[in-house]
């Protein structure tokens, strides 16, 4: 009988697992599907706009209507980032809106530089306006990673100096 329990615990366990991992697959394969439709291998960022106008009863029994603000936004950036916010729109009308040149797009203009220095490797974002930001792995003898995000500043100039980099994108 524990046998039976335990086992039930890590089914349990890997189906949470496999569901959290499958949400996460299911924003990035909505992102790429959103992206290759309307631009195939473009890098930035669709905002449409969703705002809705609702009516509704007052406490006084008025007819009243209110402005409800949304902002529907499909990212993908150079660095690998995925973002896609459900904001009440379907794939295929985000799709359709950006076709009828009814939602703005942001090109990602960074560019990225992989680095790398003994067992470390860093992936470098340079911005149009001259900032830079990049994560890091290093790997030891023992087979541990340790990651950095977000290194900001002199660190990166840093890196982008003294170590050995090629262009990404």
């Amino acid at each position: 009988m524990k046998k039976f329990f335990a086992l039930l615990v890590i089914l349990l366990a890997v189906a949470g697992y496999a569901y959290a991992v499958g949400m996460d697959n299911y924003y990035y394969t909505t992102v790429d599907q959103i992206f290759d439709a309307v631009n195939p291998g473009a890098y930035g960022s669709y905002k449409c706009d969703n705002t809705t106008t609702e009516t509704f009863k007052d406490y006084e029994n008025k007819m009243r209507t209110r402005k409800i603000e949304n902002t529907c936004e499909v990212v993908r950036l150079k660095t690998g980032t995925k973002i896609y916010g459900d904001c009440g729109l379907g794939t295929n009308e985000i799709i359709r809106r950006i076709k009828a040149g009814k939602c703005t797009f942001e090109k990602d203009t960074s560019v990225i530089y992989k680095c790398q220095k003994g067992y470390s490797i860093c992936r470098v974002a340079k911005y149009a306006d001259g900032t830079a930001s990049a994560s890091c792995d290093t790997k030891y003898k023992d087979g541990s990673v340790q990651t950095e995000l977000n290194k900001t500043g002199e660190d990166v100039q840093e890196i982008l100096r003294t170590w050995w980099c090629t262009t990404k994108f």
